[in-house]
């Protein structure tokens, strides 16, 4: 009798113990309330913070890597055959972002994938502009961008607003439900000496694909400024700053004018819109990129303005983009927006069953999902992000960021 009480104790204890293990290796796993795991990190040297963001997301990074099959079927192939072409855009990039290129060197030790496999899907957008030039036919502009398989080709959905009632803007994240289903969230608090010696801290957070150098979606810093991005792919391709670390370095910048410094100082590879937002200013602007220049477009008050994935102001050859076409076009007949929650309502809208503006990955509009949402009210300094559709589930945002007191918080993990 004893014994056999003893026994249902100690099986009592080892699937205790057992629940609390499992518990913990699926801690990272995203849930419907926390959807997305979230890291913080501290520290000064580039390649410190890089190998930190690896070791924090080595998993998730691992598993998107050995699924991704544009990277072993169309990345790795097309290294092989062009490594000359490739070198050039890694040295022309480590010259223009020799930090980057170290943040990417230590996310490249943390997780063991070897360097040239991380590089390449930075410059992923590049590589797929190149394929497609080299076996598209359509010599009249127009391109299936998903027949390709890569997440360069993928996309999102912008609405800018400046009224009475909200300024700001929000943006539907776009891409493979691979992604979603490894991204995460990162916090950075960085210390470094300036230009001029002086010691200083930058702090950020930003929404990460896996294996890919943050910034591609969208993200906050300390200096007051939000920003987020749109594809675009245009015909030219040239050796030059690559878009995705154009798009970091979006994390990096003290004010509008200096973001447009920075993309003036750059020759960029391709093209790419950016969307910012100054919580000092209250003031929003898309900014067009491509190999010719680049177009600012300040948001006016009463205004409200749309961007997807083509160009609408730079005159320069683009593949044009079916489902942008739709999305800009059902957009347009909506309400003119003056407020967080019809921008959300705009955001959320799947109206257009083949091409609607918050994506679900059936065809025509193939594999492509909205990943999360984020509205960013400049306003109330809040960051609202939203794993569902965002019109439907707009009281309950998965998650509030006060970007008046993020930045004073010491970063810690959970």
């Amino acid at each position: 009798m004893h014994s056999s009480k003893s026994n249902q104790i100690l099986i009592t204890f080892f699937f205790f113990l057992f629940f609390l293990i499992w518990q913990e290796s699926c801690s990272s796993v995203p849930t419907s309330e926390k959807p997305f795991p979230e890291f913080h990190i501290k520290g000064s040297n580039p390649y410190w913070i890089g190998k930190q963001v690896g070791q924090y997301g080595r998993d998730m990074i691992r598993e998107f890597v050995s699924e991704y099959k544009p990277l072993k079927d169309k990345l790795i192939p097309w290294y092989n055959e062009n490594k000359d072409l490739y070198n050039k855009f890694l040295v022309a990039n480590t010259d223009y972002f020799p930090n980057y290129v170290s943040e990417l060197v230590g996310l490249s030790e943390a997780t063991d994938i070897p360097f040239y496999q991380i590089f390449l899907l930075t410059m992923e957008s590049e590589i797929s502009l190149i394929i497609r030039g080299e076996t598209n036919g359509h010599d009249h502009g127009i391109a299936d961008n998903n027949s390709l398989g890569f997440v360069g080709s993928k996309a999102c959905s912008d609405v800018h607003v400046n009224s009475d009632e909200f300024i700001g803007f929000g943006h539907n994240e776009d891409g493979d439900l691979l992604v979603k289903n490894t991204s995460f969230i990162i916090y950075v608090d960085q210390t470094f000496k300036n230009t001029g010696g002086e010691e200083t801290t930058l702090k950020y957070f930003a929404y990460v694909y896996p294996s890919y150098i943050w910034g591609l979606a969208f993200g906050c810093n300390n200096h007051r400024m939000c920003y987020s991005g749109n594809a675009i792919f245009p015909k030219k391709v040239q050796v030059g700053a690559l878009k995705l670390f154009l798009y970091r370095s979006m994390l990096d910048i003290t004010s509008i004018d200096n973001a447009i410094e920075v993309l003036q100082s750059a020759k960029p590879a391709s093209g790419l819109s950016i969307n910012l937002g100054d919580l000092d200013q209250k003031e929003t602007v898309n900014i067009e990129v491509s190999t010719e220049g680049i177009n600012v477009k300040k948001i006016q008050p009463n205004e409200h303005y749309f961007h997807f994935n083509m160009f609408r102001r730079v005159d320069v050859a683009q593949y044009d983009d079916t489902s942008s076409i739709e999305r800009l076009k059902r957009a347009d007949e909506m309400t003119p927006p003056t407020t967080m929650k019809q921008i959300a309502q705009i955001l959320g809208d799947h109206t257009n069953a083949d091409y609607p503006i918050y994506r679900n990955g059936n065809p025509p509009d193939t594999d492509i999902e909205t990943l999360t949402t984020v509205l960013m009210d400049l306003n109330n300094e809040k960051c609202s992000m939203y794993s569902g559709n965002p019109y439907t589930d707009f009281d309950n945002p998965w998650k509030v960021i006060d970007l008046n007191t993020i930045f004073d918080e010491s970063p810690k993990n959970e």
